[in-house]
């Protein structure tokens, strides 16, 4: 497996990527981002991919901004934001979203970023709160829904 750099060619990988996500209907309320905003992605510097055998089996996506009105991280200091973290489903617990999470966590620290942040709506979140614990991460918050549509994620 190779971590790398994500680059215009691979949008559409990425986006297929996208499309194996939705499929496995396991977040609430995710939709498919347009191909152009895939591209723009692959050409920040923070978006990496996973191949194995020529092939993408994951990738990962962040941003870096100034924190403004977070409880957590003073105003003004730059963080990185996790935008999005896949891996294809045949091919995880291999460590290919932990190899690409350490990829974009090594490139924002080189940046001098040391704070990192992110929002999940995944449907398992005891799993996710785990895998990111592991980095280091921390709860911060909790939104909670209640409501007859509230299990198939439209409440």
């Amino acid at each position: 497996m190779e971590i790398r750099a994500a680059s215009p060619a691979d949008t559409a990988a990425i986006a297929g990527l996208y499309r194996a996500w939705l499929d496995e209907d396991n977040a609430y309320g995710l939709a498919a981002p347009p191909e152009a905003q895939i591209k723009v992605w692959c050409a920040s510097g923070l978006c990496f991919v996973a191949e194995e055998d020529g092939s993408a089996i994951g990738f990962v996506y962040g941003t870096a901004e100034a924190a403004h009105d977070l409880a957590v991280i003073p105003n003004g200091e730059r963080c990185l934001v996790v935008e999005e973290l896949y891996v294809r489903a045949d091919q995880r617990s291999r460590g290919v979203g932990a190899a690409l999470l350490e990829r974009l966590l090594a490139v924002a620290a080189e940046q001098g970023i040391v704070r990192a942040r992110l929002f999940s709506a995944a449907k398992d979140a005891e799993r996710i709160v785990a895998f990111y614990r592991r980095f280091g991460f921390r709860v911060w918050g909790v939104q909670m829904v209640r409501g007859e549509d509230a299990e198939r994620g439209t409440a």
